[in-house]
């Protein structure tokens, strides 16, 4: 996945990272104190940034040119270059493609609907989990991605004009794999003083891994789950998602989150022509789901170059099963087809140019 054979293993220690600063106030208060600044001018930034969506700081009007100066050359605010931005006019879809200052990829998508905007940020460079059907499994994996570049995506798709209303944190990467960072974002985000983002519209998206429920709950944001389930029977989902754990102890996960709160789990799940859309596979899907008290999401799968699964035929069936059971579903549709609509599809065909 990398541009040049070298990665640049420095480069996070080139600035300040932003988040650094909205996650404390101490750094805020001795950068102020050794730079002799006001320490309302970081106010102003943050208002800036935050509530009017500028992040070149040349265009902060009311902040003096010197102070202005002085947090392009030293506060890092959006590591990334803005490489595509393609848009499907069908499905008001967007893809914005990005560039690491090391000199990868990563993907960012908007949804955007009649009555909101909704983000899909990545946390990784690529994914471990290896899964079957995704284009990101694919391209392999470089690395974490900082709590810095994940509040970057927020800010930048936001200072191009984008209101975003819902964050779903399904992207590139398994979230819970780079938790640390993404706890960070998180509490910078949600936990700011000038414009906090309601953590009841965000969603966190996860294959199972261990403890996850627990690291959610500890996080203590009202923060909505949902887990990748995709076969109810382990040796198929093996197949699909060999570095996930087993359905046993995702069950015990479940069981345990659900003890601990009173939030409802969505599972989602990938319509796979003859692998995950039988009557036997959907008739224990809907036993699960009665289980747990959850909603499901049904999923049709995008069909990515070199993957042999193809979309359900049967969703029409499937649909009329789950509503004779009462169980709540929603199916997400194929966006963004015409601009390599698949998770993780537009890195990897940028990655393919470079060969």
């Amino acid at each position: 996945m990398e541009k040049n054979n070298k990665i640049n293993t420095d480069f996070e220690n080139r600035k300040m990272p932003l988040i650094e600063l909205l996650t404390s106030q101490e750094n805020v208060l001795q950068l102020a104190k050794t730079k002799n600044i006001e320490k309302y001018r970081f106010a102003q930034f943050f208002k800036w940034i935050l509530e009017k969506k500028v992040v070149n700081p040349q265009k902060m009007s009311n902040i003096p040119l010197k102070f202005r100066d002085y947090l392009e050359e030293t506060i890092e605010i959006i590591p990334f270059k803005l490489e595509k931005n393609l848009h499907e006019e069908k499905t008001r879809t967007n893809k914005l493609l990005l560039e690491t200052v090391d000199n990868f990829f990563i993907e960012v998508v908007l949804l955007n609907d009649d009555d909101r905007t909704t983000l899909c940020l990545s946390t990784q460079i690529g994914c471990p989990m290896n899964c079957s059907f995704c284009a990101t499994g694919k391209a392999g994996f470089v690395r974490n991605l900082t709590a810095n570049e994940m509040l970057a995506q927020f800010l930048l798709v936001q200072s191009i004009g984008y209101k975003v209303d819902n964050i779903v944190i399904m992207g590139m990467g398994e979230p819970f794999l780079n938790f640390e960072n993404l706890k960070k974002f998180l509490i910078g985000l949600c936990k700011n003083d000038i414009s906090p983002f309601s953590p009841r519209r965000i969603t966190i998206s996860t294959c199972g891994v261990e403890n996850f429920t627990d690291l959610l709950l500890d996080l203590g944001l009202p923060i909505k789950l949902s887990i990748s389930l995709h076969s109810p029977f382990n040796k198929t989902r093996k197949s699909l998602m060999p570095n996930a754990m087993d359905l046993e102890k995702l069950f015990l996960q479940c069981e345990k989150y659900l003890d601990r709160i009173d939030k409802r789990i969505t599972f989602e799940y990938l319509l796979i022509d003859g692998l995950t859309d039988d009557d036997e596979s959907i008739n224990l899907l809907i036993k699960i789901a009665k289980r747990f008290h959850a909603f499901l999401n049904l999923i049709e799968f995008n069909e990515i170059k070199g993957v042999n699964y193809r979309s359900s035929t049967r969703e029409k069936q499937i649909i009329d099963i789950l509503q004779e059971n009462n169980v709540e579903f929603a199916i997400r549709y194929k966006r963004g087809k015409s601009i390599d609509g698949a998770c993780g599809q537009l890195v990897w065909t940028r990655i393919n140019e470079k060969k």
